[in-house]
């Protein structure tokens, strides 16, 4: 968690309990956990980004322990300040950035995190941290936001929101992908909340329940992963870009929408107006796509091998997303791309920087 991040945290937490929709979000994604997940006095928890502990206090007449963890001072000053006065001895606060931090020893039944996920950059690393924190059969409860145009937060908080929501089954991927089983999700909350021009607007909060099988599957763990923003903006009518070249590296682009994902790390393009695209991929078998968008102004590039199919299930799969839409059409071909590498191509310091290699 950046500097600038922890800074703004340490300044409002001294006020930040003084917004009831904060104290009823909390509550009711407690009251959400208590359904979902029915705790029992045998669990230790970790509230992971506790800000100043609302959750956690929800949470801590109904587990055995609470383990309040945030990387801001001000905040947890303000929970010790709340344990002291309570005289709560079953909850205890740590300074911990699994982004930063090594993984503790320490070992819990159920994390929570609250309204977190969005302020982090590589949500993989976290979730992969959360999985080794886990015991074997113990719980883990997300709560943040359904994808949102980019309006939630304020220009002070922009520099430490790294995604406007999620997608909850790209999200539900992700935790397969590294582990986690039996993921549901359910809608916890709405907030309403003024916007930029004055309206108040509802924000959906998701919660996500999954948990640690009793016994790990390694063939379903994935050392690396393509992160859920990316999978969310390719493949959703998202215009991309996509680049290939012939034998003699004379280079072409051509703008794709008709793309879907096929699988963890493949993606289908119909072909419908394809010339030197096609010729390309049948040539050379290699291409990359890149991807902008204009919410966010985030962008990615995905590299890769291609194949070129006028038949098969790829070509059927594509076939019956174009039905969908426009019945009457038909692709002449389905490009089958496997992807690489994806890369950060949004302007600034990461620009060019590898995210993951698959």
């Amino acid at each position: 968690m950046s500097d600038t991040k922890t800074n703004h945290f340490d300044e409002a937490a001294a006020n930040w309990d003084v917004k009831p929709r904060r104290i009823e979000l909390a509550k009711a994604v407690g009251e959400a956990i208590l359904r979902q997940v029915q705790p029992t006095r045998g669990m230790d928890v970790l509230d992971y980004g506790c800000g100043t502990g609302l959750l956690g206090l929800f949470l801590l007449p109904h587990v055995r322990s609470v383990t309040g963890a945030d990387s801001s001072p001000g905040m947890l000053q303000v929970l010790e300040d709340k344990i002291r006065t309570g005289g709560l001895q079953r909850m205890r606060t740590e300074r911990l950035d699994l982004g930063r931090d090594p993984v503790p020893d320490s070992r819990y039944h159920l994390m929570v995190a609250n309204m977190v996920m969005h302020h982090v950059d590589q949500i993989e690393t976290l979730l992969m941290a959360f999985y080794q924190m886990l015991l074997p059969g113990g719980f883990l409860a997300i709560a943040d936001l359904d994808t949102e145009p980019g309006v939630f937060h304020g220009p002070e908080v922009a520099q430490s929101v790294y995604h406007h929501g999620f997608d909850r089954s790209v999200f539900k991927d992700c935790l397969h992908q590294i582990g986690f089983v039996d993921t549901e999700d359910m809608t916890a909350h709405v907030i309403h909340k003024p916007v930029a021009n004055g309206k108040i607007r509802e924000f959906p909060v998701f919660l996500i329940v999954g948990h640690r099988a009793l016994t790990d599957r390694p063939s379903t763990r994935r050392s690396s992963m393509i992160p859920p923003e990316v999978k969310s903006l390719f493949g959703n009518r998202q215009l991309c870009w996509m680049a290939t070249a012939d034998a003699s590296g004379v280079p072409n682009v051509a703008p794709m929408r008709q793309v879907w994902w096929s699988g963890e790390r493949s993606l289908l393009i119909g072909d419908m107006f394809m010339k030197a695209t096609a010729a390309n991929i049948q040539s050379t078998g290699r291409m990359c796509l890149g991807a902008f968008d204009s919410d966010t102004n985030k962008s990615w590039k995905l590299t890769g091998t291609a194949t070129y199919e006028t038949e098969g299930p790829n070509y059927d799969m594509a076939q019956a997303e174009l039905h969908k839409k426009t019945p009457d059409k038909n692709f002449k071909g389905v490009v089958v791309f496997t992807i690489h590498a994806v890369y950060d191509q949004a302007p600034g310091a990461n620009a060019g920087k590898l995210v993951v290699k698959l």
